[in-house]
């Protein structure tokens, strides 16, 4: 699914008050600053080639969107292997590998603020043996001279 950016504004606005994005023509920094912290920040689940990403909700198809990051669908309701799982042999986890994406932007302090946080999700396997695996952060968004910033690092976590 492709949405547009006054489509996600759209979507954001009815459906989550607390992120609401202001139909501005500043909206492609926004989606490179998401694109840059939701594929680049967050990779201690490994990457690897032919990994994907599926957004984990409505809202987070939307930023993904707006931020031109390429998700895939779902591929069932077991989720997704981490990219850097092993099989019980030892060799890389067949595919399809890859994160569950949730991408979360609500208002700041003020209006030049915003908080942005990405949490991505898989099912690690070393060996043939699993366990969940998540790993997140929060980033404080200022718009400053009409360009988007990281501000500042609120928090990191691993599982």
């Amino acid at each position: 699914m492709r949405v547009s950016p006054l489509g996600l504004l759209a979507l954001v606005g009815c459906t989550a008050p607390s992120a609401r994005i202001e139909a501005r023509p500043d909206a492609e920094g926004l989606g490179a600053i998401i694109r840059q912290l939701a594929v680049d920040s967050l990779r201690a689940g490994g990457t690897r080639a032919g990994a994907v990403l599926v957004a984990g909700d409505s809202v987070s198809a939307a930023l993904l969107g707006l931020a031109r990051v390429p998700t895939a669908a779902a591929p069932g309701p077991a989720g997704l292997v981490c990219p850097a799982s092993t099989a019980a042999d030892g060799g890389p986890a067949p595919p399809p590998v890859g994160y569950v994406v949730h991408v979360a932007l609500a208002a700041g302090a003020d209006a030049a603020a915003r908080e942005l946080r990405v949490t991505k999700s898989c099912h690690f396997s070393f060996r043939g043996r699993v366990r969940g695996f998540a790993e997140g952060g929060g980033w404080q968004l200022r718009r400053d001279g009409g360009r988007w910033r990281v501000a500042a690092v609120l928090d990191r976590w691993i599982t």
